[in-house]
């Protein structure tokens, strides 16, 4: 059952100095249907207890929910600051790694130390030595090759994963913002 309208007019005369009878010529002071009255004040009190008992369990629940996003908030703002400081060693990985110009300063050094030696070679008369010499300098130039070769791959894999990775993480703290602002 609802709450009933009660209006004005039901309380017109609670005021007057008039007395009002009942149907047996008694004064009642407040008409005949004054008990009726009475039971549908009692009910509308009864309903407005109702409602705000609801009204106070739902702040309970909503305020317990408030407690858990804050909680997950800070837990996200934390994982957000590892990867800030991820990022961070990352870029100081890469800073550390020779730049392609050196790389190839090297290289040009290394092909300017055999050119020289080369000419030394070609000066000397046992060549079975200087054979044994550029095959051991050709290995080591080949397996440096592979090393910066492939150090230059794993950092650009490296790179490839956070360039991929970090907008899901920026796409999953936008989506807790919306549904933050959304029960707010």
């Amino acid at each position: 059952m609802g709450p009933s309208n009660i209006s004005f007019a039901d309380f017109k005369n609670k005021g007057s100095r008039e007395k009002i009878k009942d149907g047996k010529n008694n004064s009642g002071g407040g008409g005949g249907d004054m008990e009726s009255r009475v039971a549908r004040l009692e009910s509308d009190v009864s309903h407005i207890r109702t409602d705000i008992s609801d009204i106070k369990f739902d702040i309970r629940k909503l305020s317990s929910d408030n407690a858990d996003l804050k909680a997950n908030m800070l837990v996200l703002i934390q994982k957000i600051d590892g990867l800030t400081d991820a990022t961070s060693d990352i870029k100081r990985m890469v800073i550390g790694q020779p730049s392609s110009e050196e790389t190839n300063g090297k290289f040009d050094l290394i092909n300017s130390t055999l050119a020289e030696m080369t000419d030394k070679v070609s000066k000397r008369p046992s060549e079975d030595k200087l054979n044994v010499k550029f095959t051991e300098m050709s290995s080591e130039i080949k397996l440096l090759t592979e090393k910066t070769e492939g150090k230059l791959k794993d950092i650009r894999l490296n790179i490839i994963l956070w360039i991929l990775g970090l907008p899901s993480v920026i796409f999953g703290v936008y989506k807790l913002y919306q549904a933050l602002n959304a029960s707010a």
